[in-house]
């Protein structure tokens, strides 16, 4: 039963981890200001050839694109090239998976927590949750390392695994959404959804730290 109990709570810090990261994800990639305030960052209008408000317009589009609201025809409508519009389209497959994830992940996590709050069914500690909890660590050593090491190689890796094509090697000359998105607004990108993570994951552990610690007052004063 104890051990049971442990594997329970491992698969609700499994969950509770992909839960964290796909939202983490989403919500560092939905930002409909992230392009454009980049791009004002590094004062690159000219470089991308375009006005501040075009680029704004595109910045809020390409967003949109991602959370599945706008379509092709918009993303042609900025500027987009065909091999542009068709990566574009690979990317939002891979953020469909990653909701459809999300959503898993949130379903099991609420079952197992509906069931640990019906008494009747233990099936997990409150203490075994924050111990396990220590391995949600493990994702921002694991990135913060490929960050601190070769980001680049990284990011060209991560394409070759997730793309079966070679769309995504786009060319700045000819290619607009590279120069909407540079390396830098990757970076960017990256280390905020890493603050994103870190932060959320600390502060659930640290909430199970005073959950476990109220139940052990109360059990004391109960003298149990």
């Amino acid at each position: 039963m104890k051990n049971m109990k442990l594997s329970v709570a491992i698969i609700l810090t499994l969950n509770i981890i992909a839960l964290i990261l796909c939202q983490a994800i989403q919500t560092v990639s939905y930002d409909e200001n992230a392009v454009f305030l980049c791009a004002k960052h590094m004062d690159s209008f000219d470089y991308i050839d375009r006005t501040e408000d075009e680029v704004l317009v595109a910045s809020k589009v390409i967003a949109g694109y991602l959370r599945g609201l706008n379509g092709d025809e918009h993303l042609s409508l900025i500027g987009l090239n065909d091999k542009e519009i068709s990566h574009m389209r690979d990317v939002r497959g891979i953020y469909k998976t990653i909701n459809t994830i999300k959503i898993v992940a949130a379903i099991i996590t609420l079952i197992i927590i509906m069931l640990y709050a019906w008494k009747k069914i233990n099936v997990f500690k409150f203490k075994e949750l924050r111990n396990t909890l220590f391995i949600g660590y493990l994702v921002p050593i694991f990135f913060g390392v490929l960050y601190l090491t070769d980001f680049q190689g990284a990011f060209i890796k991560f394409h070759e695994i997730f793309f079966k094509n070679d769309l995504w090697q786009l060319d700045t000359k000819t290619d607009l959404l590279i120069r909407l998105m540079p390396e830098e607004f990757f970076v960017s990108g990256f280390i905020k959804f890493l603050a994103y993570y870190t932060i959320s994951i600390f502060v659930i552990h640290i909430c199970s730290f005073y959950y476990v610690a109220r139940c052990s007052s109360k059990m004391k004063k109960k003298g149990v």
